[in-house]
This record gives structure tokens, sequence and C-alpha cells, in this order.
């Protein structure tokens, strides 16, 4: 069984890979940013460093790179472990930097066994018998839940640190709301002087026009008959959200005042 460093500035995703790799026998070392994972490394000389790719103090690739530089390190092998929704950038990143293995979050956990076990060039890791692997996943997978929750929590208040336009407010919770509630599709409206709607997720954006309008309308109107196929409301939503299947409907409100609406979808294929 191999050393692994595993360094990523989110605890909970740390605490999830290495119950992950050390119940299949790995050694795991934990680190907090890059500065840490150097130090470490210069430490345990480890067989693999799996670094997420934004990291305080000393990045994924700011980290390659003096890895690479250093003699004693420099033929560690590294895999990047990124947020799903900056798997584009980090790809471009891992080129840059000579990486060839990137795993996303959330990522199934036989997905990252097997990405390991590629860059060890051992073989595959002897899994435990049905029962007990089905306990071990179904752990794994709410350890896994709850990193990514809790990470699109800390990056949603960072994000809404100090800014001041509305529209990149409800943008930025808008695009939280998803992992958090494991929703496909994401709708915030807020009632003011000129009312405001932000949506994310895989949208029809030629009937965006029509969702907006209905979601504004319940602004100013207690929705009726919810669910039902003939509710303006579902029938906007089902035009503009891409195979929606399922839909949740919240009102926001504030001592007793309904100031606004979120509105979570979830594909046909996904419940």
């Amino acid at each position: 069984m191999a050393i692994i460093l595993v360094a990523d500035d989110h605890p909970l995703n740390r605490h999830f890979l290495a119950t992950l790799l050390s119940y299949y026998g790995h050694t795991v070392n934990e680190a907090a940013d890059g500065v840490e994972a150097l130090e470490s490394a210069r430490q345990t000389r480890p067989d693999l460093i799996i670094a997420d790719v934004a990291m305080p103090r000393l990045d994924g690739f700011a980290l390659v790179q003096t890895l690479r530089s250093d003699p004693d390190l420099a033929k560690i092998p590294v895999i990047f472990y990124t947020a799903s929704n900056r798997e584009a950038e980090s790809r471009v990143i891992a080129k840059a930097a000579g990486v060839e293995h990137l795993i996303s979050k959330p990522s199934d956990p036989e997905v990252i066994l097997d990405t390991v076990n590629a860059v060890l060039g051992g073989a595959p890791v002897a899994r435990p018998e049905a029962e007990s692997r089905a306990q071990t996943r179904q752990y794994v997978e709410w350890l896994q839940t709850s990193s990514i929750r809790m990470s699109a929590l800390i990056e949603m208040g960072l994000e809404l640190y100090g800014e001041r336009d509305p529209g990149r407010v409800l943008r930025t919770a808008c695009r939280a709301l998803r992992p958090i509630f494991e929703a496909d599709y994401a709708v915030i409206a807020v009632d003011s002087k000129e009312p405001s709607v932000a949506i994310d997720g895989p949208v029809d954006q030629a009937r965006v026009p029509d969702l907006v309008a209905g979601v504004k309308t319940m602004l100013t109107h207690s929705p009726q008959n919810v669910g039902g196929l003939s509710d303006p409301l579902i029938q906007a939503t089902a035009g503009a959200l891409r195979d929606v299947g399922a839909i949740l409907l919240l009102p926001m409100t504030h001592v007793g005042d309904k100031y606004g609406w979120i509105l979570l979808g979830k594909s046909a294929g996904n419940f």
C-alpha cells in the first residue's frame, strides 16, 4: 500500500478522501494548503499527492511547479482534485502543470480508487465483501455529500462577503443552492421595486422569459394548485427547465412577510 498526501483547504474534503483511501489500506497524510503539503512531502516523501487546485498560500499549480524544481520530490505523481463547476478551468491548469489525472468533486468512490491505482501503477485494490462494501459506500457517499454542501456554503459566503450588487448576490446564492440541495435547477425570485430573478441550471434560453414572467407573478399572487399540470408556473417551469421531473417551491419570509420564492428542480432521471 502507498503513502498518499491529501492537500485541500476544506477539512471535510480531506476527511472524505482520507476515510476512503485508508479503508483500502493506504496511509494518508493531510495538509490544509500548498505550503503545508510541501513541508509534509519533504518530511514523508509520499508515493502520491492529491491536491486541490485552488488553495491558499500555495495553490495546486504552484505546488506542482515547486515539487518539479526539487530533485528529491520531482518524481512524485500528482492528481488534481477540483470542484465540478471548475473542471474545465482546472483541466487547462492541469495540462499547463503537466498533471495528467484530475478528479472532480463529487466523484464516485470507485472512480477515485481506480484513478489512484492507475497513477500508482499497481494492481486494483481488493474490494471487501458485498455487504461491507455497500455499508462503506453509503458512509463515503454521505461524507462526500456533506463535504460538497459545506464547501458550497463556504464558497458562497466568501463570494458574498462585501458584495453590493443585488444581481450578483442572487446569482451567487442561486448557484450555491444546487450542490447544497443536490438540485439540477435553482431559481430565486425576490420582490422589490423591480422584481429580480436568478436562474441556474441547464435552461432553455428561449423559454426563460416565460419562466421569469411566471415567477414574478408569484411575487404578488400566492400560487394556486401548485404541482398541478394546469398551474401557469408549472407549465412555464416545465418549458424552460429541460427534462424537469420534480419541483420544490419554498417561500422566503421575514417576520411573517413573504419577500420571495426559491424553486428547486430535479431532472426526471435523477429521482
